[in-house]
């Protein structure tokens, strides 16, 4: 069992009895992303009347934070994302205590990819939790991004550590199948747009920030500014599940108005502040240093019949027409190309992150629609696997009409964690509708958004059973 240091802060908060004479940081700002810190700009923020904290680091180094408002419900969600000495002052988080939640977490910055560490170290926080404040009648888990998958991960555990999960923004198809779409989107980028460059897909250098990041999205601009460049970026965006809608301050494009879409695709891709092609770059090389090389492949991968299962062929087709653009001869180069193989090894070092859909606890699953790092059509991939196990009523799916990576309001994650409470004080899930969802978010939080919609995800291309997988992590798949 994990022991924390001796180094922990304990205080107190009771009505009229201040904390600290230090400001408090006024609420994180609408739209940022889960667990990022607020804008601290000055301002200070009321401080939470009744609020018990724990604050202290593990012995691997991970920073903790364990919060405790005045009227605890019993219910506390642990975070990936949650040891800032800010924390609880973010617009969702005060939301959730001012509901009775406890919330407690820790920092990703020891463990990053090497997400089974951060359930375990939760696993630790929920010891701490219960030691100084009593025992939790629901541990939940709790988070975003790489927060999501940490929940999924947990929740494929047997035992679970947890009770139930909520996982928003996951992308849960497990870390291989994921990896192996975004693989497909620079792939095909590569392939078609820059087949002599040395812009890396798989061996990202150390200095990626500085130079392949650069190098990718000066190629991709250049293409944009093209017919032909703007064809090929929407067939590798569609080959990759990214989406062609990808920020908040641009409307929703009409799925008959394919320049806008095109327009959404390459600013998922390239154009964006949260651009795919960064973050394909940072956690790449990060977890190829974690698990000793490649765990990505597209051998035996047939992106013609990709493209013809998937709805968006109609677009893409157009917009080869309008460029005078062969689209057979394009996805021939791309059957022609040098594949790339997977290093057995890679795969069996992280083989708990490619979970199947073998849950063992209630989750719900948080998507955006418009995310450019967290695909939705990986919603498909756990419901799928989640049926195949024999497990699909553990499981409910919500998506919002939402652009960018994370972007709930606070009132709608609050109404998915009120679902999963109410799954688990009555045995069994609520209307989970979109209108059942939204009239819940109002309740919340009248003068917050509620964007829930009744929305079907793509099918995922790159879906991994876990037999392909376990021939793959012995090295023995077919080449």
């Amino acid at each position: 069992m994990r022991r924390t240091s001796a180094a922990v802060v304990l205080f107190a908060c009771f009505v009229g009895v201040a904390v600290s004479q230090t400001p408090v940081p006024r609420p994180q700002a609408a739209g940022q992303r889960p667990g990022a810190p607020p804008d601290v700009a000055g301002e200070s923020a009321p401080r939470i009347a009744g609020l018990r904290s724990l604050m202290g680091t593990l012995a691997d180094g991970t920073a903790y934070r364990i919060d405790v408002p005045a009227g605890w419900n019993g219910a506390a969600l642990f975070n990936l994302d949650y040891a800032s000495p800010v924390a609880p002052y973010s617009e969702q988080n005060r939301l959730l205590l001012a509901r009775g939640y406890g919330l407690a977490g820790v920092a990703r910055a020891v463990t990053g990819w090497r997400v089974p560490l951060a359930v375990d170290n939760l696993t630790e926080v929920k010891r701490l939790f219960e030691a100084e404040f009593g025992a939790i009648k629901q541990p939940i888990a709790f988070g975003g991004s790489m927060g999501g998958h940490t929940v999924f991960i947990g929740a494929h555990r047997k035992p679970s550590p947890w009770v139930a999960g909520v996982g928003n923004c996951a992308g849960p198809a497990g870390a291989v199948a994921q990896w192996n779409e975004k693989l497909d989107a620079l792939f095909v980028a590569k392939t078609l747009l820059a087949p002599t460059s040395n812009l890396p897909v798989i061996d990202v250098p150390a200095d990626f920030e500085a130079s392949a990041i650069p190098a990718w999205k000066s190629m991709l601009e250049q293409a944009q500014k093209t017919p032909e460049g703007g064809a090929r970026i929407a067939l590798a965006s569609v080959l990759g599940g990214l989406p062609d809608w990808a920020s908040m301050s641009n409307p929703r494009p009409a799925t008959t108005d394919f320049d806008a879409r095109q327009a959404g695709y390459y600013e998922a891709l390239a154009g964006g502040r949260l651009a795919a092609v960064a973050q394909f770059m940072s956690s790449r090389r990060q977890i190829n240093a974690l698990y000793g090389g490649n765990i990505s492949w597209n051998t035996g991968v047939d992106y013609k019949a990709e493209l013809n299962r998937l709805p968006e062929k109609k677009l893409v087709e157009a917009l080869y027409r309008r460029a005078k653009l062969d689209l057979a001869a394009d996805l021939m180069a791309l059957a022609e190309a040098p594949r790339i193989s997977e290093q057995a090894t890679a795969l069996q070092a992280i083989a708990e992150q490619q979970y199947s859909g073998d849950l063992t606890i209630p989750v719900i699953s948080l998507q955006g629609i418009g995310d450019p790092i967290s695909a939705s059509d990986a919603m498909d991939a756990i419901v799928k696997g989640a049926k195949a196990a024999g497990k699909q009523t553990l499981l409910r799916t919500a998506f919002t009409e939402t652009a960018g990576h994370c972007t709930f309001s606070s009132a709608e994650i609050a109404a998915v964690v009120d679902v999963v409470k109410q799954r688990l004080d009555s045995g069994h899930w609520p209307d989970t509708s979109p209108a059942s969802l939204n009239a819940l978010a109002r309740r919340i939080a009248p003068d917050a958004p509620a964007r829930f919609i009744d929305y079907r995800p793509n099918p995922f291309p790159r879906l991994l059973t876990p037999q392909e997988f376990k021939r793959r992590a012995a090295g023995a798949a077919s080449r």
